[in-house]
């Protein structure tokens, strides 16, 4: 005989009996409920870290989306920006990424030193840099000169 001491040192198979046709009878409702309660957790979770994720990866829409300019202006472009001069014509740098460089438009990039333009799959890098608030630009080997316009 299988002692139990919470019964006074006999074993009660009725109330065994009984109690593992009840752990029958519940166990599946048991075992169903635990699994959705622990799925239903998990997307909670899941759902948590991605909107954490996108929040902190910019793609989080802010109240200021609308005061925010459209167009994000390059460092080097900004000094660039405006009308400059020459003997030999003007040159002109625009907000969009264009430039009108001796009487063509073309698209530019710019970065420190360099001017990149590009029309019909053609592209040219020309050398700048400023000197007592000039413009050089250098084209071919020829150095030309530009001041801003008014």
């Amino acid at each position: 005989m299988i002692c139990c001491p919470g019964n006074g040192g006999e074993f009660d198979w009725l109330a065994a009996r009984d109690r593992i046709r009840i752990d029958k009878i519940q166990a599946p409702f048991y075992r169903n409920s635990r699994f959705i309660f622990c799925e239903v957790m998990m997307s909670s979770l899941r759902v948590m870290l991605l909107l954490a994720a996108l929040g902190m990866s910019g793609f989080a829409v802010s109240s200021d989306a609308e005061t925010q300019p459209a167009t994000v202006l390059n460092k080097h472009l900004e000094k660039l920006l405006g009308t400059w001069t020459s003997n030999e014509g003007e040159v002109t740098f625009n907000t969009n990424s264009t430039i009108v460089y001796k009487g063509k438009k073309y698209y530019c990039a710019i970065a420190q030193g360099t001017i990149q333009i590009s029309k019909h799959k053609v592209t040219t890098i020309l050398p700048y840099r400023f000197l007592e608030g000039k413009l050089l630009i250098t084209d071919g080997g020829t150095v030309t000169t530009y001041t801003r316009a008014p």
